[in-house]
């Protein structure tokens, strides 16, 4: 499973709570960032492989 969520310095608070949520629920998986051009944020969580 991948999932990929993009945020705002505004959405950040939401972002960070949201975030907190997956981790407690996939214990196993694998998480980089990055940063668009234009102050957009993109946070990608990967689940390992069975």
């Amino acid at each position: 499973m991948k999932i990929k969520i993009t945020y705002s310095e505004q959405e950040r608070a939401a972002f960070e709570r949201i975030r907190a949520e997956l981790l407690q629920s996939l214990p196993n998986v694998r998480q980089h960032s990055s940063t668009a051009p234009n102050g957009v944020k993109a946070l990608y969580l990967t689940t390992c492989k069975n």
